[in-house]
């Protein structure tokens, strides 16, 4: 979906799925289909595609060939035209660094191995993690247990398949 191919009825549908009360006072909060890692999906045109990337086209123009649509809010859900931009995969992990978003290895395996609560760019405690496998058990669902905890369901999808957080018993 090119910026000039989309017609005014897109828009529409778009718009149609976007947090009403969100809009004004900050991030656009996407209320259609969700992934397991937390970005947003809208079909258009005949294709699927992630819905912040879909907003960068509708809204701001085509995306250059081999660049991403990054967030400046840190907002997978977020679809607000002026918090997205486009750079190479390098420039988003750069990013997500300079905003604290990447765990560091060595802080990382220090505080597991001082015993610490708290890990280095981390939301949750163990005792979060395990209450949160406890839900995941009783039939939880994954967005509700993400929605609680403010993290993506794409965390709670890692730790349920032991991606992250598997030292934690």
């Amino acid at each position: 979906m090119a910026h000039s191919d989309a017609g005014p009825h897109v828009v529409v549908r778009f718009m149609r799925l976007i947090d009403k009360d969100s809009i004004g006072y900050g991030c656009w909060n996407w209320t259609g289909r969700l992934e397991e890692n937390g970005y947003g999906r809208f079909n258009a045109d005949g294709r699927t595609m992630w819905a912040h990337r879909a907003a960068y086209e509708l809204f701001v123009g085509p995306i250059p060939e081999g660049l991403e649509v990054c967030h400046t809010c840190d907002n997978r859900r977020c679809v607000r035209p002026d918090h997205l931009f486009v750079g190479t995969r390098k420039d988003n992990m750069a990013d997500a660094k300079n905003k604290g978003r990447m765990s560091n290895g060595s802080r990382h395996a220090a505080a597991l191995l001082a015993g610490k609560d708290r890990y280095h760019a981390a939301k949750l405690t163990p005792d979060d993690v395990r209450v949160i496998r406890q839900r995941l058990a009783g039939g939880h669902r994954t967005s509700d247990i993400a929605r609680d905890y403010s993290v993506t369901p794409g965390t709670i999808f890692q730790i349920r398949t032991g991606k992250t957080w598997g030292h934690v018993q």
